[in-house]
């Protein structure tokens, strides 16, 4: 999908870049993960980004969103959806280390809290997007991310699930629409933090939905590839590492 020999070199053999590039399996590219920064992310207390920006977590001084800071007007991220993802995160709450892994249904199917086999467990409930950035859609260099949401955050997913269902009620495809997140500070018992309002921004190009379209193909034929990992983010993969839960 990611055509790298678009434009033409005299002096490069296009057609070496592009055998490479068929070569690379899903072990071997690592998956951005599109995370929105609160003021205790780590990435922003060590001063790579700032709190109300979403960033790539492979690349976090990169800015794929913001709020609206002084002096700059808010960037809010525009998406196309290729599919979704559902699954639990398990740690020992005693050593925070990373247990393993799951496929899920719902928020409430499992306790968050146990204790098995002598361990303490937390788990931690992931709703997903697998997303493509129009910008590099047009570019011809897209590449799949993973939009997360977990624990209470699930909720900011609710509203735009419930339009997408009702367009498909009316055979309008989730791939014939771009797609908005707003940031937004939200205030509740003397906290604050930042969360995601998603709407629907405009109506796709042909070259978007084809380029969803076939995105869509890959993810289903591979779905299952998506939830293996226990260690790094590959392609088809969510995870970055335990820590970032």
């Amino acid at each position: 999908m990611n055509d790298l020999t678009k434009k033409e070199s005299s002096a490069v053999s296009t057609n070496v870049v592009g055998g490479i590039a068929d070569d690379f399996t899903t072990d071997d590219v690592q998956q951005g993960r599109l995370t929105l920064m609160q003021a205790n992310s780590d990435f922003v207390k060590e001063e790579k980004c700032r709190a109300g920006s979403i960033v790539n977590l492979l690349d976090p001084e990169v800015e794929i969103a913001h709020k609206a800071y002084k002096g700059t007007e808010e960037k809010p991220l525009e998406f196309l959806i290729v599919g979704i993802m559902k699954y639990w995160v398990v740690k020992d709450t005693d050593t925070d280390e990373f247990v393993e892994k799951f496929p899920g249904a719902n928020a409430n199917e499992l306790a968050w809290e146990e204790t098995v086999d002598g361990k303490n467990l937390k788990r931690t409930f992931h709703f997903s997007y697998v997303i493509l950035l129009p910008e590099e859609v047009k570019d011809g260099i897209e590449m799949p991310y993973e939009l997360a949401f977990r624990s209470t955050a699930v909720k900011e997913t609710r509203k735009l699930n419930s339009l997408i269902q009702r367009m498909g009620a009316k055979g309008v495809s989730s791939h014939q629409k771009v797609f908005k997140g707003n940031i937004v500070q939200r205030e509740a018992n003397g906290n604050t933090w930042f969360g995601l309002e998603l709407s629907i921004s405009r109506d796709s190009t042909e070259k978007e939905q084809a380029t969803v379209a076939e995105y869509f193909k890959q993810f289903n034929e591979t779905k299952a590839k998506f939830m293996e990992s226990t260690g790094e983010t590959t392609v088809g993969n969510s995870e970055l590492n335990a820590s970032q839960y």
